[in-house]
Parts: C-alpha cells; structure tokens; sequence
C-alpha cells in the first residue's frame, strides 16, 4: 500500500450494531448520526470492550478512534474476527503518539508530551498494507491514568480505506477557520472567541475509472452530511500527519472531470466536524 492520502467513510448505526461492556451514553453515539454527543463510559470505569458486528464480511485495513479523551498512558488492542476465528490482532499498543526526535526542538518544542496534546489532535488509528475480511471488530481501551475518570470515543471508523494509486496534487490548502466575532466599542473592539475549526482543499489529478467510481459510490451518492476521516500524510508519525488529519464533512459539491482518455480529476473541499 502506498502512503498516498488516505479517505474512509463513517458508519451508519443501519449498516452495523454496536455495542460496549460500558455504557453511560449509547455506543451508537461513535457512529454517524448515532448522536450529536459522544460514547462515554460508565464513571470510574477504566477499561471497555467496544465490538462491532455485521452480518456480512467485509473489507477491513483501517480502524480510527477520533475525539478520544485518553490519556499518555492509555493502551488499545484491535481484533478482527471472521465468524468465530480470529484473523487479525494488533496487541496492546500505545494509545499516543509522541513527537518524533528530529522534530523535537528544545526550548519551543513540549519534552514528553504526546502529539495529539500539541496539535489537537485526539486521535487513534490504525492503517494496515494487508486488507482483511472480516465480520466482527473488538477494541479494547485500558486507561489507568484517565483524568475525567471516563472513557470516551466521539467517532469510530472502520473499513478500507480509499487511497489512489496517484497521490494529490501540490497546492493542498489547509486553512484554520476561526469563527470569533466582532463589536466595534468606544474603546476599540470587543471580541468575542469562537471556535477554530479546520477546513481542506485537495486536487485529485490523476483518478483511474476505477478510482473516481468508488468515489462516486463511497462520497459523492452519500451526500455531503457523511462523515469522513481524511489523512494527507498517514503513517508519518509526526507534526505534519497530525495537522493534515481530521474528522469531517464535505463542504463541496462532488465533480468528476473526465479531462482526456481514461483519467478524471476531483477537487473536494473538507470541513472538520
């Protein structure tokens, strides 16, 4: 598998059940349209089993834990199950993700501290090169050292992700969409602080047929209200994957440009949700 941008749609609560070995607010909460608040634990709990279930096998090389609250020392173990057989298991791996030696800069750069704390960037994933088919995915969190005293996931993705063969084009555009508002006072101005969400463009230059049909199937059709996880740079392990990643919708239209024999072209527009 190449490291091109990587894009994988949200479940619907039709397409699977969910459940968890805790639960203060739904487990259906992680998926799309589940809830507009995220799963949480029961207080006190520190470690849950989330399983999701489908009737049929499916593809599966991604699992991504977003807007999680876990703390540096939380750990998570990932299964994939055909039927009863166990197909795939990650072991207990390290929640966090710190910030890689040759970009650690002393003096500016926080010693210790994991890069989802430096960029906001609460995030567990999982990319896998092998493609597995699979009925029913476990993960389990263990998190001792949780601050809130809870256990809490706002969306789960699960599946295969799309990634083409030919990565994006140079010029993305990532902008920070700061909302604050103003009032023009005697004195000067009153601001009022907003929220700063993130928004990315990205050309596609160069899709197959192939390509620009999953597209069509797996975003365009879905309509804009679905969720998407979006990874411009996945697997690097650094400032530059966490800044360029992001839980979101499609603010654009979707367009394919059939621009000469065999290959299309898209532009799409993401805002983080």
């Amino acid at each position: 598998m190449t490291k091109n941008i990587r894009m994988l749609a949200g479940l619907l609560p039709s397409e699977v059940g969910i459940t968890a070995t805790s639960e203060h607010t739904p487990a259906t909460n992680m998926l799309e349209n589940g809830g507009s608040s995220a799963w949480e634990s029961v207080s006190g709990v520190k470690t849950a089993t989330i399983t999701l279930t489908q009737d049929d096998l499916a593809a599966v090389n991604c699992v991504v834990l977003n807007k999680v609250n876990l703390s540096p020392a939380a750990m998570v173990t990932v299964k994939f199950f055909s039927g009863n057989t166990e197909v795939f298991n990650t072991g207990t791996v390290q929640a966090a993700t710190y910030i890689p030696a040759y970009e650690f800069i002393p003096g500016i750069t926080p010693f210790g501290v994991p890069l989802e704390e430096v960029t906001n960037y609460p995030t567990f994933r999982v990319w896998l090169d092998t493609v597995y088919i699979a009925n029913t995915v476990e993960i389990t969190v263990s998190d001792e050292l949780n601050e809130d005293g809870y256990l809490s996931i706002g969306r789960l993705f699960v599946g295969e992700y799309f990634s083409p063969e030919v990565n994006l084009e140079y010029g993305v555009k990532m902008t920070f969409v700061d909302d604050t508002k103003f009032t023009r006072t005697s004195a000067g101005y009153f601001a009022r602080p907003g929220t700063i969400t993130k928004r990315l463009t990205i050309d596609l230059a160069t899709l197959s047929t192939d390509e620009v049909v999953r597209l069509f199937s797996e975003f365009a059709t879905r309509g804009k209200a679905r969720d998407v996880f979006v990874s411009c740079f996945p697997e690097g392990g650094d400032i530059k994957e966490a800044l360029y990643s992001f839980c979101g919708v499609r603010k654009s239209d979707f367009s394919g440009i059939h621009d000469f024999y065999e290959n299309y072209t898209s532009q799409i527009v993401f805002d983080e949700c």
